[in-house]
């Protein structure tokens, strides 16, 4: 394995979504950061993975009745991925 072919990188998440309806709101938060590394196989493709750290927040209020809210801090998400470049 080159060096040349390996290519860590890291980034930022921010999700928002909020969605309304006869039966109660729903509202979601998330922020987080991802890193990983992608590997390049030949001049045109490579493989890669990824893993994200982050908080997460969701609150469900229905029209009728107590309201809830979960909390989540830790792994977010996990990928692997495959890229071909034209």
């Amino acid at each position: 394995m080159k060096t040349d072919d390996f290519a860590p990188f890291i980034g930022g998440k921010f999700q928002y979504m909020s969605t309304g309806a006869a039966a109660g709101d729903v509202t979601d938060l998330g922020f987080g950061v991802e890193a990983g590394a992608e590997y390049f196989v030949g001049k045109q493709f490579s493989v890669e993975g990824s893993v994200g750290f982050g908080y997460g927040s969701s609150e469900y209020k229905p029209a009728v009745g107590a309201s809830s809210k979960n909390t989540t801090l830790g792994t977010r998400s996990f990928s692997m991925g495959a890229n071909f470049y034209f």
